[in-house]
């Protein structure tokens, strides 16, 4: 009995104590975290640069970030478009948390989220960009969910935030601009960064293939937020569609049984969303030659092509 309370006390004493230092390190300048943010900070500043009239915005991960042009959108459509493709690391969840209060009535949503994000747990999906940005910059968006999913997020916070944060803030040779991103986003929120092919069908072919190879299936968390924005998104009349992400076309994407069975797992989580899923997965597998440094990220070349699908799938719906 004895031995039992002074287990719980010194757990709890644990977790308090781990949890003030996660109230320090989210003060501090982490530059993973800094990174992160000045591409969110390029995004929100080209949704508030926006003239009040409808728009379209293409989300997603980096495959959006670095595979359309909203700026060649609305210049085929003559429709206002919005590149807000982020980080994957960020989960699905946070990015829509920062597009939904700046959707309007009129608005449309076109979200192309990477294979893995459908298997998204908002608290175990953990990955170092996710942990350095809830304990940072959005930690607006940490403070919003339940206890349940805060707790697990304190307990997973690595220790090298903090020991990162504090290096940066006591060096005097090292500023945070340091850290801001270098690619280069227009008013419009494209990347024009991705100027050319710097891997090879050689190269591609040797990485790790994606989770579209394996058994998918939608987490529960997934279910609940994409369900939850596409509710609130109809009740603001705002129409909200999905598609493929662009990704490198493996051969073994091709005609393979499992990536044919998670394809129709995502195209029916959509349908019963009433949410319609624009063009075919094969369409969103290119080639090398568009490919710019991972499997999920188009040169300019590519990001034309990608592009130009896009518009001859949404015109007849614009129309």
């Amino acid at each position: 009995m004895k031995n039992g309370i002074i287990f719980t006390l010194g757990f709890i004493l644990a977790f308090v104590g781990w949890y003030c230092l996660s109230t320090v390190a989210s003060r501090l300048p982490i530059p993973n975290a800094l990174f992160n943010e000045s591409v969110i900070n390029k995004k929100l500043e080209a949704v508030e640069s926006s003239s009040d009239r409808s728009s379209i915005f293409f989300t997603g991960g980096s495959n959006v970030l670095f595979g359309l042009s909203a700026s060649q959108f609305q210049q085929e459509t003559g429709i206002q478009s919005i590149n807000f493709g982020c980080v994957a690391g960020m989960g699905p969840e946070m990015v829509l948390h920062l597009l939904e209060p700046r959707l309007q009535k009129g608005d449309k949503v076109v979200m192309a989220w990477e294979y893995g994000l459908y298997a998204h747990h908002r608290s175990t999906s953990v990955n170092i960009t996710y942990l350095n940005l809830v304990f940072g910059p959005m930690a607006d968006f940490f403070k919003e969910m339940p206890f349940r999913d805060r707790f697990r997020l304190i307990l997973a916070l690595p220790a090298s935030q903090l020991y990162e944060g504090l290096c940066l803030l006591l060096n005097p040779y090292v500023s945070e601009e340091t850290y801001q991103s270098y690619w280069n986003i227009d008013e419009y929120g494209d990347c024009l960064s991705n100027v050319d092919q710097e891997l090879s069908r050689r190269e591609l072919l040797a990485l790790p293939v994606s989770g579209l190879v394996k058994p998918l299936e939608v987490s529960e968390d997934s279910k609940k937020f994409f369900q939850g924005f596409v509710e609130r998104a109809l009740d603001n009349e705002i129409e909200v569609y999905a598609t493929w992400p662009n990704v490198f076309g493996h051969p073994d994407y091709i005609d393979t049984e499992q990536v044919v069975q998670n394809c129709e797992i995502i195209r029916g989580f959509w349908k019963g969303l009433g949410v319609n899923i624009l063009g075919e997965p094969k369409d969103s597998f290119f080639g090398a030659e568009y490919i710019h440094n991972t499997p999920y990220h188009l040169n300019l070349k590519g990001v034309a092509k990608r592009t130009r699908q896009m518009s001859l799938l949404l015109k007849p719906i614009l129309e």
